[in-house]
């Protein structure tokens, strides 16, 4: 499995008169990312120009593809969600993280309760949130997890989808 990169990509963020977020997701050209800027900001000022919500930021990155090949076999459904509440490094603020289709490893059981209970002291789940402390990823308001006593719980849940 290896990762390929196949440009640049924008996230505009459109904030409405009731307060109601909305993004908006665009390729952008260039070479790298510093000609992928230069091209976002000559032109952000067309998107502001067509819409009455007020944008209230954008990103710019490089977008990975997987070439790997897919199975679908394999795959699971995106309804299915693992979602893990944390501590976050400023007490008493926790977050929320959501994993789609999670594997059925990081439960703590195959039935009953335990089928749905997020199993914190699992090595994926381990690495996973670890991922999300000080110099990795971070959560909304670029917040991180503590280096220890970051897991507070995890459930398995379903959402509802119109797509099957």
């Amino acid at each position: 499995m290896a990762f390929n990169s196949v440009g640049f990509e924008a996230t505009i963020s459109f904030l409405d008169r009731g307060d109601n977020l909305s993004t908006m997701r665009i390729g952008v050209g260039g070479a790298d990312i510093a000609a992928a800027q230069v091209i976002i900001a000559a032109n952000i000022a067309d998107i502001v120009a067509v819409t009455k919500a007020y944008v209230v930021s954008y990103s710019i990155a490089e977008k990975f593809t997987n070439d790997a090949a897919r199975t679908k076999a394999n795959n699971g459904e995106i309804e299915e969600k693992a979602v893990i509440t944390v501590n976050l490094a400023t007490p008493p603020k926790k977050g929320l993280l959501r994993i789609p289709a999670p594997v059925d490893a990081i439960f703590a059981g195959t039935d009953g309760d335990l089928w749905n209970t997020v199993n914190g002291a699992n090595a994926l789940v381990v690495a996973f949130l670890g991922d999300f402390q000080a110099g990795g990823f971070s959560l909304s308001d670029g917040e991180n997890i503590p280096a220890t006593n970051y897991f507070v719980k995890g459930r398995r849940v379903h959402r509802n989808s119109s797509r099957g």
